[in-house]
């Protein structure tokens, strides 16, 4: 906001806000203040999602009828090991944790290769705090 009010225009990473009312006072305040913004989407530039979408683009794949993605939690959460940086990124007492941190990537590398994505559940047990457990999110697509 300290930014919007200086008229600087921002690029940023996600999440721009650790709520929707937040990230909509945020956005409406840019606009209003005309401020150029945008948020980054830099894991759709990954080599491996790159060859993915390629191969989808080109019908390789066929008619894709379901999708189950599973990321890795490559941070150590310092319970066992100590953590590879100080980040708020796996520490939910900071405003992070791996919901807030990695939901919005998954959100647009799925859009981006699949589709608009109408639904998310995880299965599996209860998650360690600020995780989302061993399954991960699982995607329902619409049709193009």
């Amino acid at each position: 906001m300290k930014a919007i009010g200086a008229g600087k225009h921002i690029y940023t990473e996600k999440p721009i806000a650790e709520s929707v009312d937040e990230g909509i006072e945020l956005v409406t305040a840019a606009r209003e203040a005309g401020v150029i913004n945008g948020v980054v989407h830099d894991k759709l530039y990954l080599p491996g999602l790159l060859k993915l979408k390629r191969l989808i683009d080109s019908g390789f794949f066929g008619r894709i009828l379901s999708v189950r993605g599973e990321f890795g939690y490559w941070v150590f959460e310092g319970d066992l090991l100590p953590a590879q940086r100080p980040s708020w990124n796996y520490r939910a007492e900071d405003g992070g944790g791996m919901v807030l941190d990695m939901f919005p990537h998954w959100n647009y590398v799925l859009e981006n290769l699949f589709g608009k994505v109408l639904a998310v559940t995880r299965e599996g047990g209860h998650p360690h705090p600020g995780a989302l457990g061993r399954a991960g999110p699982q995607v329902r697509r619409h049709r193009r």
